[in-house]
């Protein structure tokens, strides 16, 4: 019996190695993985205060453009304002031309015999 009980000590301790050694070849994964993103995060990676920063431009650079288009969207609604103002100038000006216009051939019409009946006289020079 010594004998059997010595064999399954060494299975056991057999199994054990190979257990222990797939631990440590997990932990060397783990570590290497552990150098390689503070290697990545120290040189290429982006860190949290470099991103910030980056937000802060970025948020100050929107700010300044929203407040450009704001000053923009004012100054078309006021041009828009003033062209239908000058439109509406434009419309009336028309109007009291086409008015006189009829108001002239009124008065052409309207004075027309008086001036078949008398002859004009030209005065010389």
């Amino acid at each position: 019996m010594p004998t059997n009980l010595r064999n399954i000590d060494l299975v056991k301790a057999l199994r054990l190695k190979q257990v222990g050694i797939a631990l440590a070849g997990v932990r060397l994964i783990v570590l290497i993985a552990a150098v390689a993103s503070t290697i990545y995060r120290e040189f290429d990676g982006p860190s949290i205060r470099s991103t910030m920063a980056e937000n802060a431009i970025l948020m100050s650079t929107n700010s300044a453009l929203n407040e450009d288009l704001d000053s923009a969207r004012d100054a078309n609604d006021d041009a828009l304002g003033k062209l239908s103002v000058a439109q509406v100038t434009i419309e009336r000006l028309n109007i009291d031309l086409q008015d006189s216009r009829s108001d002239h051939a009124n008065l052409q019409k309207r004075l027309e015999p008086y001036l078949t009946i008398i002859p004009l006289i030209r005065i010389s020079p």
